[in-house]
């Protein structure tokens, strides 16, 4: 099931280090567990290919 989430506004605050981290918690509780899994495996999989030197 997936949560509810207020909409978030865009705002310049985020283009700062405590805006950006502010932002990444909002985004945080905004996905659910599987989400965040599925993200993971995916960043995994471009790293290791990156390292082979197969992606383009």
């Amino acid at each position: 099931m997936k949560k509810a989430v207020d909409k978030i506004e865009p705002d310049w605050h985020w283009g700062t280090p405590e805006g950006s981290r502010e932002f990444d918690r909002l985004v945080d509780r905004s996905i659910t567990f599987r989400e965040t899994l599925g993200w993971l495996e995916k960043a995994e999989t471009l790293t290791l290919r990156m390292a082979a030197g197969v992606c383009e």
